[in-house]
């Protein structure tokens, strides 16, 4: 099975502000924004995966994969904490 995520590969993420090219604190911003919803997405595929193996009986896999989702939740807790603080420096 393939992942695939697109346009990630293919746009980059130039955006411009009044003309002006953004600062890279503004960049920072937008991308700990980015790999939240990203992340958020991913936790809710998990989630369903999850369900999935449970009706499967697999309940060991079904642990691994909240595992995982637990995991990528705590990374955006820490992307949530991270944009707070770029937030109070501007």
């Amino acid at each position: 099975m393939s992942h695939h995520h697109s346009g990630h590969e293919q746009h980059s993420h130039d955006h411009h502000d009044s003309g002006d090219e953004l600062t890279s604190m503004q960049k920072l911003a937008m991308l700990l924004e980015h790999w939240m919803k990203h992340n958020e997405n991913h936790a809710q595929t998990y989630r369903e995966w999850a369900h999935k193996a449970a009706a499967l009986a697999m309940h060991d896999v079904r642990a691994r994969i909240e595992e995982a989702m637990e995991l990528t939740l705590a990374a955006n807790r820490k992307f949530e904490e991270a944009l707070k603080r770029v937030r109070e420096e501007r």
